[in-house]
């Protein structure tokens, strides 16, 4: 039986009778659909309507109509016809709210500002945190002019953005940085950041507030939603789907939504499949390790905003290229090597930071909190992923599928190790040239071969977490 999806008219609807068939069909409905949906979806919904076949819901929203006929509709009229209604297909209406007697006559304004929960909040933006501030490299370049792109609004088309890495490599900054921009570029246009555990917070406090369709309401408001750390929803079933509806809602109207997580998407199993197909139909970037070069300009920059505070501060030369070798870490792990080295510097009154305060400082520091990658690494995985032989990768063979993963493992030596162009070319013994050409080229056919993509995707997920063991 084929379920007619339309909606009625929006006018003020007329109570049915007294004999009304909705409990009865409810109670089909539940044996169909189980408890929770009932409760989440069809608390306030009633009969409206049967003519001649076509039943007519009242709904509390539009938003609830259209869900429950596109996910519901054959047990809508499986119920009904189980009931004795003589139905074949079914459609909605939004009920007219009716002022209470004696209440005053409230505008359209404040109507439409009464449908939110007071209570739905996001993150505090941190001012710090804006494009001005980000170091780009080619660690994090792509994410960065992808997300600059968004904020401005020249990316139409795309209705979402996933960043993912490991922690202190710059997905927040980038996030926050992309509000601000939008901010100040449309500031007509509604716009909300929370973190993964937030906005699990907030969903759940609607379920047990019962206001879950307010929430839904507010949330599919939003002209851009951007969600930090949504690896914290992982195995929170009710959560991710959730936040899947509330992204599929978003894309319908053409509105836009950016995600960062610690995983790439193939890595997280306790998403919702279909958060995770979504994911993958947008845009997915990652952001990796620092390079020498990327750190030596973190290092200045931070330098720099320090010293136009207190000039009086001279750095040794080499004291920077000794920190950046010594953290060979995330990007917060090296900005507070820095600011610890500053501080001290400032308590024993010294004006002058040496090589040899470096050492007394940072002498507890590790080259690195992560496991070393070395290129041995990427190229043993690369082989093993297209099927060659590792000596191949170094060799001089130009067979095609050679010659892609060469620049494959070229350009994931550089982006996933702290080595320099050089030493990377030193490897593969090609130059230097060779090198930035490897990585121009990978970035280049990621964007426009989909297949390509996937691959470079699933090798880095396999370096960066199978190998921790």
């Amino acid at each position: 039986m084929e379920a007619v999806l339309t909606q009625a008219d929006c006018s003020p609807i007329q109570d049915m009778s007294n004999n009304s068939p909705w409990p009865t069909v409810r109670q089909h409905l539940e044996l169909l659909l189980g408890q929770d949906v009932l409760a989440n979806w069809f608390s306030k919904v009633d009969i409206a309507a049967v003519d001649g076949g076509m039943i007519t819901l009242r709904v509390p929203s539009t938003f609830t109509g259209e869900y429950i006929l596109s996910n519901f509709s054959e047990e809508i009229v499986a119920s009904c016809s189980h009931s004795g209604l003589k139905a074949y297909g079914a459609a909605y209406r939004v009920a007219a709210r009716r002022p209470e007697a004696g209440a005053p006559e409230v505008g359209a304004a404040e109507r439409k500002m009464s449908v939110a929960p007071t209570d739905l909040r996001g993150l505090k933006l941190n001012t710090r945190y804006t494009f001005d501030s980000f170091v780009a490299g080619e660690a994090n370049g792509q994410a960065c002019d992808t997300a600059r792109r968004i904020a401005r609004g020249n990316f139409p088309g795309l209705n979402s953005l996933y960043i993912y890495g490991h922690v202190g490599l710059g997905k927040t900054h980038l996030l926050n940085a992309i509000c601000w921009l939008r901010k100040s570029s449309f500031p007509e246009l509604k716009l909300l950041l929370m973190s993964g555990d937030l906005f699990m917070d907030q969903y759940v406090r609607a379920v047990t507030g019962k206001r879950l369709i307010e929430f839904r309401e507010q949330m599919r408001s939003i002209d851009l939603l951007v969600v930090d750390d949504i690896q914290f929803i992982e195995g929170r079933r009710g959560t991710t789907e959730e936040l899947e509806l509330t992204f599929s809602a978003l894309a319908s109207e053409q509105k836009q939504i950016v995600l960062s997580g610690q995983k790439p998407v193939d890595a997280m199993t306790g998403l919702n499949p279909r958060l995770k197909s979504r994911l993958l139909q947008g845009l997915v970037i990652g952001v990796g390790q620092p390079s020498y070069e990327l750190r030596m300009r973190i290092l200045q920059r931070k330098l720099e905003d320090w010293q136009a505070e207190y000039p009086e501060f001279v750095i040794e030369p080499g004291v920077l290229e000794r920190i950046a070798r010594l953290v060979t870490g995330d990007i917060r792990c090296l900005e507070g090597a820095l600011q610890r080295l500053l501080a001290t510097a400032s308590f024993l009154h010294r004006g002058t930071i040496t090589g040899e305060l470096v050492d007394h400082v940072l002498s507890d520091l590790t080259p690195s909190a992560e496991p070393v990658l070395e290129i041995d690494d990427i190229i043993g995985t690369v082989a093993e992923h297209f099927g060659i032989c590792p000596r191949d990768l170094r060799g001089q063979s130009r067979v095609r599928k050679v010659v892609r993963a060469r620049q494959i493992a070229i350009y994931l030596s550089q982006r996933m190790t702290s080595r320099s162009l050089m030493q990377i070319g030193a490897c593969f013994k090609r130059d230097r040239t060779t090198v930035m050409y490897s990585v121009k080229r990978v970035s280049s056919f990621r964007q426009s071969e989909e297949a390509a993509d996937r691959a470079v995707r699933q090798i880095e997920s396999k370096l960066r977490y199978a190998n921790r063991a």
